[in-house]
């Protein structure tokens, strides 16, 4: 099993990326947010994915590169192939 941050993830597709907070005690780094292909929706069976923070860990974790190479896609281009 693999663990890792959805951000870094293949089937993590963003909606809001990286940004920083300024604070009083300095910047914060917040990881955005995105949508797994992963999970799906739950009951919903014309959702395919859910919502998630960037910076969540989930054991379900695939490399992004590792993903691009064994897919020989991206997962833009995953997501397009369904659509069809």
């Amino acid at each position: 099993m693999n663990h890792g941050y959805c951000i870094n993830c293949w089937w993590y597709k963003t909606i809001k990326g990286r940004y920083w907070t300024p604070t009083p005690k300095g910047l914060i780094e917040n990881f955005g947010n995105g949508k797994c292909y992963m999970h799906n929706g739950g009951n919903d069976p014309d959702v395919d994915y859910s919502f998630v923070d960037g910076d969540c860990y989930c054991p379900d974790y695939y490399n992004r590169k590792k993903g691009d190479h064994e897919q020989k896609m991206t997962l833009e281009e995953w997501i397009e192939s369904k659509c069809n």
